[in-house]
């Protein structure tokens, strides 16, 4: 049996091809393995996005920090009551203040914080006749704190300057 030059060519020829094609389906094999991963990712990407488009954006606020051992407010003397009215014209005023700010701050919370040493400022209250006792001005102070959900008042001890140095680490904007 004689094989001739035209069938070798062409069984060599039907050799390679049958190998590009075998190359050709493993490389379809690993683009499919690939899109399916790529496939996944968008859509586990997609859920987060959604997931983060769906969350509400920050709402802005404006901080108001008091040095309370040298600002002394009115109606210390009146206990819970005057700290709830302080801390409601405190309110208004700073949303007064706000309204040229922009549309942003129409609904903005206002977060108030004050620093004093308690016992000292009170002694001293006390003894210039502003209020009848320490226990008065803690009384407003709760008043204060209680009217308002972000409001704080920071008793920060003994020291001259230790509420000074709370509110000196804080960031501050003058009007």
């Amino acid at each position: 049996m004689q094989v001739s030059f035209r069938s070798v060519h062409r069984a060599n020829c039907l050799q390679e091809l049958l190998s590009r094609l075998q190359a050709t389906a493993e490389e379809l094999k690993k683009a499919k393995l690939d899109l399916q991963v790529q496939t996944s990712a968008r859509r586990v990407l997609q859920g987060q996005n959604k997931e983060l488009t769906s969350k509400p954006i920050a709402k802005p606020y404006v901080l108001v920090i008091v040095d309370a051992n040298r600002y002394h407010f009115i109606r210390m003397n009146e206990g819970e009551r005057g700290g709830e009215y302080i801390a409601d014209m405190l309110v208004a005023m700073v949303k007064e203040r706000i309204k040229s700010f922009g549309k942003d701050f129409e609904q903005c919370d206002i977060v108030v914080e004050t620093y004093a040493n308690t016992e000292g400022l009170g002694q001293a209250l006390v003894a210039r006749g502003q209020v009848r006792s320490i226990d008065e001005l803690r009384l407003f102070y709760t008043g204060f704190v209680c009217r308002q959900r972000m409001f704080a008042h920071v008793d920060v001890g003994r020291g001259k300057e230790t509420a000074d140095q709370k509110i000196c680490g804080t960031p501050q904007m003058l009007w």
